[in-house]
């Protein structure tokens, strides 16, 4: 019994040795983000525990610099003999004013959901500030007891091909929220947690800082990242800002409010669009024509139909038929095609006889009106259909994908986002990457919304939510609800 007794003893101070030693400083992120602080835009950190083993929550304190409006997460990327990891620490704001908390585990699991990691002592010319340094933390690569006999079998002299762990990059981030509807639309973080309660009508992403909501009562407000209703919920229609100005709608009439609620444009118009390059549609009677951020008129209001401005140009409708002026209202392509889209990447879709090609910004068709359906450019490809079938296009009109899908709808769900596209198969919808590869085994009956910031919102049978790049959901709902 005594023997058995003395064991655990040795045992457990060799555990404490290793976490204390080898395990899990966590002075090396403390001592990075202090060094970088300027960059990090942060005041002060704190991190707890000094010390930690696989599976343990690590806290993460700081206060931010300046106006902490937002809500951010705290991104690392590391470099160990594993290869390259990043990890995102979200940030919520306390009830003290800049102060900032989030919470991580070290480590990683394994393949039976063991948590594993490996010890790394550095003494190395770091690449971020050229100073040399010596630093002992956690990688997760190997597990626990494959690390205490390897520490005891070589003494405790780390591995010299083992010693090059380092911090390799760090930044302060806007915290990636994403709307959801559960009985009420609300907000998660990147992790699939609810981070502000579902309760609106109807909830947008975020733009500009801000995220438009509808009430019950049918009126429609902004808010923040934390959740505060910043411009309270009381116009009639709303649309999301761009450029630091966002449409409104009161007594039936549109005009604009910058992000702070004052209205800045008076409500004149019948219709109001988005401001991009500094110009935005504005519509009296059936005509349209652009105003600037100060509202003068700027291209007078003499159109049947008008784009938003893209890449320099904006499609205009007169007399039955499109071309394109630019932002002063110079005429640059001839109004001549049945219909126009906006310049992406280069090239415009415009539609001739009925079928669609591509102009560029002289006006000339370099890839011939052939198909029924056409996309905008997005990543280099382009959807198209022929005989009601989906494929892709480069911008010389080679095709990259034969067609061979389904068309999604809305059909704009076909361009490429971070790598992947929407089609349909079978009566069910898939991603692909551009080369034609399934990105992930699992089929969809319905996608909501296509990939953006490494999220998309798809239903199957069972339930709506969203899945990340490997189709794994993140956060899901019954769908019955």
């Amino acid at each position: 019994m005594k023997r058995m007794l003395s064991i655990v003893i040795i045992f457990g101070l060799l555990l404490s040795f290793q976490i204390n030693s080898f395990g899990g400083s966590t002075e090396v992120i403390e001592k990075f983000i202090n060094e970088h602080k300027d960059t990090l835009r942060v005041q002060s950190v704190d991190i707890t525990p000094r010390v930690a083993c696989p599976g343990t929550d690590i806290t993460i304190k700081v206060e931010v610099k300046g106006n902490s409006s937002y809500i951010t997460s705290l991104l690392f990327t590391f470099r160990s003999p594993s290869g390259i990891t990043t990890r995102e620490v979200i940030l919520k704001k306390g009830e003290q004013n800049d102060i900032y908390t989030g919470v991580f585990k070290v480590g990683d699991k394994d393949e039976r959901g063991k948590w594993k990691m490996e010890y790394a002592y550095n003494n190395y010319i770091s690449p971020v500030d050229n100073k040399e340094r010596q630093d002992i933390f956690w990688m997760p690569t190997r597990s626990t007891n494959e690390l205490w006999l390897k520490a005891l079998r070589t003494k405790f002299v780390p591995d010299p091909d083992q010693v090059n762990f380092i911090i390799i990059s760090g930044s302060l981030n806007d915290l990636q929220l994403y709307n959801i509807d559960n009985n009420g639309w609300g907000y998660i973080n990147k992790a699939g947690e609810v981070y502000i309660e579902p309760k609106y009508v109807f909830a947008s992403d975020f733009f500009d800082g801000l995220a438009l909501i509808a009430t019950s009562d049918n009126k429609w407000g902004y808010i923040d990242k934390s959740g505060q209703e910043v411009i309270k919920p009381q116009f009639e229609q709303a649309n999301n800002f761009s450029e630091g100005y966002a449409v409104v709608e009161s007594n039936k009439k549109f005009g604009f409010i910058n992000t702070k609620g004052d209205i800045v444009i008076d409500m004149t118009y019948d219709f109001a669009g988005p401001f991009s390059g500094g110009v935005a549609c504005v519509k009296v009677g059936k005509k349209s024509g652009y105003i600037d951020k100060t509202g003068k008129v700027i291209v007078p209001l003499i159109y049947d139909n008008a784009s938003n401005l893209s890449e320099g140009l904006i499609a205009v409708k007169s007399n039955g038929k499109w071309g394109y002026i630019d932002k002063a209202g110079k005429s640059i392509i001839k109004c001549s095609f049945e219909t126009a889209s906006e310049f992406s990447e280069g090239l415009a879709a415009i539609q001739v006889s009925g079928k669609w090609g591509y102009i560029d910004k002289f006006g000339k068709l370099v890839i011939p009106a052939i198909y029924d359906f056409t996309a905008d450019f997005s990543e280099g490809l382009a959807a198209v259909s022929i005989n009601k079938k989906l494929g892709y296009i480069d911008k010389t009109g080679k095709v990259i994908i034969q067609p061979q899908y389904d068309l999604p709808f809305p059909k704009d769900y076909s361009d490429f986002h971070e790598g992947m596209a929407l089609v349909g198969t079978n009566d069910k919808w898939v991603f692909i990457d551009k080369n034609n590869n399934l990105y992930s085994k699992v089929k969809f009956n319905t996608v909501l919304a296509p990939y953006n910031r490494g999220m998309a919102l798809v239903a199957t049978d069972e339930k709506i939510g969203y899945v990340n790049k490997r189709g794994e959901f993140v956060w899901s709902r019954d769908r019955k609800k």
